[in-house]
């Protein structure tokens, strides 16, 4: 184990070394040998491997989607288009997914996405839905060990079979990709086009990587990475064809090359105690969820600690700990009031400082989202939680808080900003036809007879064409006037 490790830590230190080339007129160009194939950086294994997923090395193998059997023009931008046009896929920001566990309020039809790939923003779906739909399973089967997948998974496929695993379409555009995040064994099965990754050993993902987690990939090439010195990641390009394992409790990142197409096969927790092996950011989030294991007598006095360490070790802003603010108001409610106030402040400040529209908007909205949550479920605040989904839609109303706010509005009887909100959602969500209902289903079964806007609001839905199960709903509790 040691001359592996030696090894991946002459790899990764000469990764982050810069090769200039310069030509006859004299200019030159920097490239890094991070950008050096993934078959020149990690151990090639052949597809047919049993039982690959128990690995503890990373490893890239070879021409894993001819040996999956994929149908190749079905699984293909085209062919997505064509066939899976309007179905809706989870749209992620860069940090999104690593900071609030895969949670997103953005769905768009695939047609919509595949349009916006060379926009300004980084759109990156990862949507573990997809691959509930019987025919999208037929075009890029993999085995499930739960016999979900076996009337489409074929012998050709065993190597993959792996139990508790989740199959996740993945596709994006170039310099879209997800920060440093980790879980259980995963493999990344590359279709069409090619994805840089970077993967730290368990207990040595280093401090100044985890200050950066809320910031785009490309802010961490250009800012980070340079400054790692000893503790630079391992990173290689995968290219189409290929499938990169990522051993059990190994943190990762990627950034697309190019426009890319793929399947996630993974097991989404880890059997790894990250803590055995260093005291990093990912043993701290396993310690956060041990606390909810201890009584409740000993939960606050755990949480506030953990909190203070998550603050010094992301240098002031430990927004991928926000979900476990619930729990630690529950046990322990001034101390954990005063946390929710700095961490509310900062989140505040990120948005502001934020360009309109931008990434790091979409991620501060989010991360709004979910102090506005916890904000409700343990003080029932309806107006201080629509504040703050108020200000995440003004500034980032691409990050689908319309419905949230609406629903938060509706039941303080704020019709018109309820109205507002919808629409200002429905200009970004076209076709979102659960928009007006959701906020509709929020709102409290009696209202005042004054309250014009109310019937405003459920014209929308009759504007909109929803179903007249719904309708019935929306009409049945308007007051006519």
């Amino acid at each position: 184990m040691g001359g592996f490790w030696t090894k991946l830590l002459l790899l990764a230190a000469a990764s982050a070394r810069a090769e200039e080339t310069c030509a006859a007129d004299g200019s030159c160009t920097s490239s890094s040998s991070r950008d050096k194939a993934c078959r020149d950086v990690l151990e090639l294994v052949p597809a047919g491997t049993k039982k690959l997923w128990t690995r503890s090395e990373p490893a890239v193998v070879a021409d894993a989607v001819l040996a999956s059997n994929w149908d190749k023009e079905a699984f293909s931008y085209q062919g997505m288009r064509s066939a899976f046009g309007d179905t809706a896929l989870k749209v992620f920001s860069p940090a999104q997914a690593a900071l609030l566990d895969g949670q997103t309020s953005r769905l768009h039809p695939l047609r919509h996405i595949l349009s916006k790939l060379g926009g300004p923003q980084q759109i990156y779906v990862f949507d573990n839905d997809f691959f509930l739909n019987a025919s999208a399973q037929a075009i890029a089967p993999i085995p499930d060990s739960n016999h979900l997948l076996q009337h489409v998974a074929s012998k050709k496929q065993e190597w993959l079979r792996m139990s508790n695993a989740k199959a996740f379409l993945t596709l994006g555009g170039p310099l879209s990709g997800t920060q440093f995040h980790s879980h259980g064994p995963a493999f990344l099965l590359l279709a069409s086009g090619k994805k840089r990754w970077y993967l730290h050993p368990p207990g040595r993902f280093p401090n100044r990587s985890a200050v950066a987690l809320h910031r785009p990939m490309t802010f961490f090439e250009t800012k980070v990475l340079d400054a790692l010195e000893d503790s630079v990641p391992l990173s290689c390009v995968q290219s189409a064809g290929d499938a990169i394992f990522v051993p059990d409790g190994w943190s990762h990142a990627t950034i697309n090359v190019e426009k890319t197409l793929g399947v996630a096969w993974q097991r989404t927790t880890s059997e790894i105690d990250s803590c055995n092996l260093g005291h990093d950011y990912w043993c701290l989030a396993q310690r956060f969820s041990s606390a909810e294991k201890l009584s409740l007598k000993k939960q606050g006095p755990r949480y506030k600690e953990l909190f203070l360490e998550a603050d010094q070790l992301t240098e002031g802003f430990p927004v991928g700990f926000l979900r476990h603010l619930t729990p630690y108001w529950k046990t322990s409610p001034e101390d954990a009031k005063e946390t929710f106030k700095s961490l509310r402040l900062k989140v505040l400040k990120f948005l502001k400082d934020a360009r309109r529209s931008s990434d790091e908007a979409l991620l501060a909205a989010a991360l709004l989202k979910r102090l506005a949550d916890v904000l409700f479920t343990v003080r029932k605040d309806a107006r201080r939680a629509s504040d703050l989904l108020a200000a995440a839609q003004k500034k980032a109303p691409e990050a689908g808080q319309g419905p949230a706010l609406a629903r938060l509005l509706g039941q303080q009887f704020r019709w018109k900003e309820a109205s507002e909100a919808l629409e200002l959602h429905l200009v970004h969500f076209p076709e979102d036809s659960g928009a007006v209902p959701w906020a509709c289903l929020g709102w409290p079964a009696t209202m005042p007879e004054s309250h014009r806007m109310q019937k405003k609001v459920c014209d929308a839905c009759l504007g909109r064409r929803w179903l007249s199960t719904v309708l019935t709903i929306c009409l049945g509790r308007i007051e006519y006037v």
